[in-house]
Formats: structure tokens, sequence, C-alpha cells
């Protein structure tokens, strides 16, 4: 390195002209040095126009110094250099290639330019000295760069840590940490407070003080546990300042020559649960059986009542008290009522308990729909009510895939509902109809209507929509929901539509096989 830094560059100013038309020549000898091949190589970068146009910037920078004799700095090689920075290039290697270039500077010179013998030795001085301060304001641009990025870098780790800090303060699982001898170094706000300790008191303790004996034991007597902290999770207890025993779900993680690092669940509130659940689903199995037997032991002594009211209200031998035949015909009805509500108890208590078996076949919807009309319309006329059959398409060669006498319970469930809530004289309708690879059921009547926001409600168990409607009619609230379910089973669902004052309308729909 040269140290007369003020020296005028005569001789370079005398060959300027020269030397000016070279640029090209510098770079094509350049680009084709070992090392610059390597460091572009390596770094993946293409010699493409943005590279030549740096290089020349640098050419061009020193030129600038001959003519004006001064050492210019140049913002367009400062702006460039941040590419180099972005391929993690390290100063070194700025070093390496700008050495290169001067090579190339020189060696170019020399073989161009028939410099005069008594000017060789102070063109080689003039052209390290340019060279040495460009090279210098190279490196101190690129340093500046890096340094920034130094800083930007601990700005974005401070705000890191403060945001972990914040992160952990404020968990709520419990976190310890230990160092190297299992000494604790820092404890969570939630790790002391379901131990009961002060940050001061557990400060330098041993990790053991605050386990219970056998946790103790597990630890000590399990290396892999003790040293390497693998993903698994451990299930301990841990010894609270009062003697509290305290189960807690731990995942731990070795950080090496440093320490260890736990975070802890509590399961104490999570084990109550599960306790609570597991007597739940106890209670709703007793629940279960009891409505099975209760219902199993009503329905055969109903059946059988219900079998003699018939016979006495069809015994034609004697003529029965017209008082006598109308209690004995609402005792029958009664016990109708009482045998369907044991049934669809039964029912969902099979469903509920997953003992309800469907018998799944493919079968012609057009029969079901002429057997359930067939069977209903008896009703409908007792009750004076207008019921009718719409096929709106051809439906004698469409088949579907579901239970048969669960499809027959759903649709009469629904034809039940509406001979109880449509007055006299009002209209039902079992509407069926085709689209594409759709069946659509509808049944529709002009009874009382749904209020919007209790449609969705209709399809729990027991609901009443009104208490007036409740007084007015013997309705057990089962049927509907009891057919959802069964309609689910069919992979679709039990929708409903009403118009206030005017009609409902319950529907679903039925995969045409």
């Amino acid at each position: 390195m040269h140290k007369n830094y003020d020296i005028k560059y005569k001789i370079l100013n005398k060959y300027f002209e020269k030397i000016e038309k070279l640029k090209t020549t510098v770079i094509d000898k350049w680009i084709n040095y070992t090392d610059v091949v390597t460091f572009f190589k390596t770094k993946e970068i293409n010699f493409d126009t943005f590279m030549s146009n740096f290089w020349l910037n640098v050419f061009d920078n020193m030129l600038q110094n001959i003519r004006t004799n001064k050492n210019n700095s140049c913002p367009l090689i400062k702006e460039k250099l941040i590419f180099f920075k972005r391929k993690n290039t390290s100063s070194e290697e700025i070093f390496i290639i700008c050495k290169d270039f001067r090579r190339a500077v020189k060696t170019v010179i020399f073989h161009n330019i028939d410099i005069e013998k008594k000017d060789i030795y102070r063109t080689i001085v003039e052209i390290d000295i340019i060279f040495d301060n460009n090279l210098k304001k190279i490196l101190g641009y690129y340093s500046e760069l890096i340094i920034d990025d130094i800083h930007k870098s601990q700005k974005t780790y401070v705000k890191s840590l403060k945001m972990y800090e914040q992160i952990v303060e404020h968990m709520t699982e419990s976190v310890w940490i230990g160092d190297d001898e299992e000494k604790t170094v820092y404890a969570n706000p939630e790790f002391r407070k379901i131990l009961g300790y002060t940050l001061e008191e557990m400060l330098g303790r041993e990790s053991y003080d605050f386990w219970d004996e056998e946790s103790i034991k597990t630890v000590k007597n399990n290396n892999k546990i003790r040293v390497q902290w693998d993903a698994s999770k451990y299930e301990w207890v841990l010894k609270a300042k009062d003697w509290t025993l305290i189960p807690v779900l731990l995942s731990g993680a070795s950080i090496p020559w440093w320490g260890t690092v736990w975070i802890m669940t509590d399961l104490r509130e999570i084990k109550t649960l599960q306790e609570a659940k597991n007597e739940l689903k106890q209670l709703n199995q007793q629940k279960d059986e009891f409505i099975s037997l209760v219902g199993h032991e009503l329905r055969t002594p109903l059946t059988a009542i219900k079998w003699y009211m018939s016979m006495v209200l069809d015994w034609d031998m004697w003529e029965i008290d017209w008082m006598l035949k109308s209690s004995v015909e609402q005792s029958f009805k009664s016990s109708e009522r009482m045998l369907e509500l044991v049934n669809d108890m039964l029912d969902l208590s099979r469903i509920q308990s997953g003992r309800m078996r469907y018998n799944m076949e493919t079968i012609g919807i057009s029969s079901i729909l002429k057997d359930t009309y067939n069977t209903m319309k008896i009703i409908f006329k007792e009750k004076n009510i207008n019921f009718e059959l719409i096929e709106k398409n051809d439906l004698d060669n469409i088949n579907v895939h579901v239970d048969q006498n669960k499809l027959k319970q759903v649709i009469i469930n629904l034809l039940n509902n509406a001979s109880k809530f449509t007055p006299v004289d009002g209209n039902v309708k079992l509407i069926a109809s085709t689209n594409e690879n759709k069946l659509l059921i509808e049944i529709v009547d002009t009874g009382i209507w749904i209020p919007k926001d209790k449609i969705k409600k209709v399809f729990d168990k027991f609901y009443q929509v009104d208490s007036y409607i409740q007084r007015k009619v013997e309705w057990l609230g089962l049927g509907l929901s009891l057919s959802q379910r069964f309609i689910k089973q069919f992979n679709s669902s039990l929708k409903l539509k009403s118009e206030e004052w005017k009609w409902s309308n319950f529907y679903f729909s039925l995969k045409i096989i």
C-alpha cells in the first residue's frame, strides 16, 4: 500500500484518452480470472448488464480521480454493493475480486498502450494509489452496509425478546427454566401462582424441590428424561409450598450447554371435567337402560289393554251404554297415545345408545307413498280434512336406498302432526317430485303456522311451539325429533318452511338410485 496519497496523477493523465477507450477490454479480461469466475459461480450471479455497469462505474470513478486529481466518492457503487450483501458476500471476497480488477487494469494498459520506459514505474504507482483509495471506499461502503444490518438485527432481536418475554409472562401454562445443574433461573407468574412461591424464593433452588417423591424417583431413574428430554409428554405431580399435590402434563426441552425448559399444564380442572364427563356418561347409560326397561314393561300391558278395549267397542252381541262407550273410546285413544309415546321413547333410546338397526334396501318410492296414503286417508276423512297425494312426475321407476319401515314411519309421523294441527275443512297434501337425481317429498298443511324463530327448535325432543297449542292438541313432541334422526341415516335432513297464518311445509330429499 502506498502512503503518499497527495500525488498528482501526471502519467495517467498523459495517457488518459487511450486508457478511457479500454473500459470494456478491462472488464472482459477481469471476468475470465479464476477467482472472479469462482466467485460468480459460487454466488450464482450472472454477469449481466447490471454487473457490467457496476464495474464500469468502478472504472469511471478511477478515471474521474485521474482527471480531477481527487479521490471522489461514487454513490452508484454504494447502491450496487447492496446486491452483493444480499448474496451474503464477505468483505474478504470483495477485496479479492477488487484486487483482480486492479490486475486487469494494469495488464490491459501495458498490453494496449505504448508506455514510455521512464513512465512505467510511475504508472504502476499511480494505478496502485487510485485503487488503494477506491478499494478503501468500496470496503468502507460495504462495512457500513453490514454494520447497518447488524444494528437492524439487534433491534429486531431486542423487539422479539421483549415480545417472547411478554408471551411467557402471560401464558396460562406454567414455565420453568433451569441451568445445567437443574437450579431455577426463571419461573413465570403462572408457575409461581400454582406453587405459592415468589420468584425470589424459587431462584437457585433445584427442580426436585417442586416435585412429589414419586415424580423425583421417575426422573432420577430415567436418564433419557433427565438429560435428553425427548419430544414425549409426561404426567407428573408438583408439590406446592403448602404441600398440595398438583397433577400436571409436562413437556421438557434441553438447551445444549445451558440448561432445561419445562412447560406444564395444570390437570386438576381437566381431571375434574373428565370425572364429571364419565359420571354423566354413566348416568346417561343408566337413563337409557331405565327407559328401555320401563318401555318394554309398559308396552306389553298397554297392548293388551288396547286390544281388550277394541274388542269391547267392536262387540255386537249387545248394545253398550253410550256413556260407557264414550269412556271406553276415550280410554282406547289414550292407550293409543301412550303406546305411541312408549314406542317413540324406545326408538330414541335405541338411537342414542347406538342399538337402532336399519334394514337398508333399494325400493320403489311409488308403492310406499300409495300405501301410506291409503293408511292415512281414513284418519283425515274422520276429521273432515281434505287429504290428497300428488305425484308431479312419473314415479313408477324411481328407486331410493332406505329402510322402508323407517321411511314410512317418518311420513306417517309428519302426516299425523298435520292432522292434529289442521282445522276442519283444512287441506293436507303429500307431494312427491323429482329434480335431476333427487326425489323431493313434501307434507304441506293449512294448519297452525310455525314462527320463523321457532323453526329450528321443532326438531328438539319434547319441544312444544306454544303452550296454548299444547293444551288444545294432544302432541307428544317426539315424532319430529325421531323423524329427523331417521332421515339423517338416509344422508338427508328434514326441513321446514312456514308462512304466517297460511301453511307449513315439512320436506326432505332422497338420492335417486
